[in-house]
């Protein structure tokens, strides 16, 4: 997600980890969300059948992300190398 502050082009960048057990899709709006939702999107339609992410009492379920906040002014090969080191 990124916008201007006072002029200046700023950003900001949620990264999931690579060994998140769920697999992570994201999505923003121009009105300021930015999701990175670790659950299965369900269907529209109820053609097929719900599905949930079940955690039984007593496991845990740990998810890892990185956030990266940048001013817009850097190569964006430059804010993934950070990432690779926040991991």
């Amino acid at each position: 997600y990124s916008g201007e502050i006072a002029g200046d082009r700023v950003g900001v960048i949620i990264a999931p980890h690579p060994e998140n057990p769920l697999p992570t899709w994201s999505h923003s709006r121009d009105y300021g969300v930015l999701v990175s939702n670790p659950f299965v999107k369900q269907p529209k339609e109820r053609r097929e059948p719900y599905q949930k992410t079940l955690i039984k009492k007593g496991q845990k379920l740990r998810l890892r992300y990185a956030i990266l906040i940048h001013d817009g002014n850097h190569p964006i090969s430059e804010m993934a190398n950070a990432i690779l080191i926040a991991r």
